[in-house]
């Protein structure tokens, strides 16, 4: 079973991109979402959400074993908090807002009334009773009720941070969900090993504790972004469903790849943090992504140019009317720089030469990631013809 994505810290996703990137390879991706919480949904995330891919887990009224098990970690990361309050000067409200740059390390707030040196959490997911000692310490404060009678608590960012991964986590560990996050800054300032993870790391413990589990999902994301259209921020989200839709098969063939990775990934991620981490991370995306899809895409290209030059130089083609092709308009000659007879030879060529491209591809589970390229990478006819001279399309 593929395990389906949960998104964090935020109900609503910030980032539209992240979002379709992440939908080309999780089943489908839910949020935490309190009762009564007013969306601020985007329109991919609505597109999404009304395609079924887009769900929601509530921690407070859900499952009795969620409910019961996201009560718990809030009781015992804020009481632990508390308990240790003498040892998080660094993490009250006045220092982050006394470091604050001008750049919310924990995302913008959901209103322009709440401060941006903060990490703003929605009240029902964290209860008076739970912060009140952490308000009389500095640690916490409660931002203006808003129009909608919404209340949000503010913390540190990193405070905010880790509560948040570490309820992620805790939800995700019950209901078999990939904990999935948009926040880079979020990664380095929040620990993701769970509730005991986020404690020991803030109140300056160091007991053994399990390893993090392997961080398939930044995998997953840096093999996506190494065919990423440039034009990302102009495919719809009807796009990407219909390229899920049409590329099952080859999508099925990558995560059954990617899985064969996770050992390789949880020996990276015990690593301790630092520069060598960031290393063995990096040159594994490079020799299991990076390298074998650019030894593919030469593959393809040297073999649809023998193709191709092969049947001219046989003469094996015959040419086609030129009103068939759509040359007439489209000044191919100048464009292209080979003469209309030839264009139109390689235009009648393209059906063989696909089936040999599609061949290459089959041979390769990473042939969806170029797949993926192609199906949302905007093409016009003129382009097509000057990409299979090129030899790269």
């Amino acid at each position: 079973m593929h395990e389906a994505g949960l998104y964090f810290p935020y109900v609503d996703v910030r980032d539209d991109d992240w979002l379709k990137l992440a939908m080309l390879y999780w089943p489908r991706i839910y949020r935490i979402v309190p009762p009564d919480y007013p969306m601020r949904e985007s329109r991919t995330a609505q597109d999404f959400r009304r395609a079924g891919l887009l769900g929601a887990v509530d921690p407070i009224l859900g499952s009795d074993a969620v409910a019961m098990m996201a009560a718990l970690m809030r009781i015992e990361f804020f009481t632990t908090l508390a308990e240790n309050a003498d040892a998080l000067d660094n993490y009250s409200t006045a220092r982050a807002k006394a470091e604050f740059d001008g750049r919310p390390s924990f995302g913008p707030p959901p209103d322009d009334r709440l401060d941006p040196a903060l990490g703003w959490l929605h009240s029902t997911k964290v209860s008076f009773a739970e912060i009140v000692d952490l308000r009389r310490a500095g640690l916490a404060e409660y931002g203006p009720r808003l129009p909608l009678g919404e209340q949000w608590v503010g913390l540190h960012p990193t405070l905010a941070g880790a509560y948040m991964t570490a309820l992620a986590n805790e939800i995700a560990g019950s209901l078999a969900l990939q904990p999935l996050t948009d926040q880079a800054d979020l990664r380095i300032v929040a620990p993701n090993g769970g509730v005991a993870s986020a404690l020991d790391l803030l109140v300056g413990r160091s007991p053994d504790r399990p390893s993090e589990p392997a961080a398939v999902d930044e995998y997953v994301m840096l093999a996506l972004e190494c065919v990423r259209p440039k034009t990302l921020g102009g495919v719809s989200a009807k796009q990407i469903i219909r390229c899920r839709k049409n590329l099952a098969g080859e999508l099925a063939d990558f995560r059954a790849f990617v899985e064969q990775q996770n050992a390789e990934l949880a020996a990276i991620t015990s690593l301790p943090p630092g520069q060598r981490k960031l290393d063995a991370f990096a040159d594994h995306v490079r020799d299991t992504v990076e390298a074998p899809l650019q030894r593919l895409e030469r593959g393809l290209q040297l073999h649809k140019l023998d193709t191709v030059r092969t049947m001219l130089v046989t003469g094996t083609l015959a040419t086609p009317p030129l009103a068939s092709l759509g040359l007439d308009h489209l000044g191919a000659g100048s464009t292209i720089g080979m003469s209309v007879a030839t264009v139109a030879g390689m235009g009648a060529a393209w059906w063989q030469v696909h089936a040999a491209r599609e061949s290459v591809r089959r041979s390769s589970p990473l042939s969806y990631l170029l797949d993926v390229r192609d199906k949302l990478t905007p093409k016009t006819i003129a382009g097509r013809f000057q990409r299979i001279v090129k030899g790269s399309y």
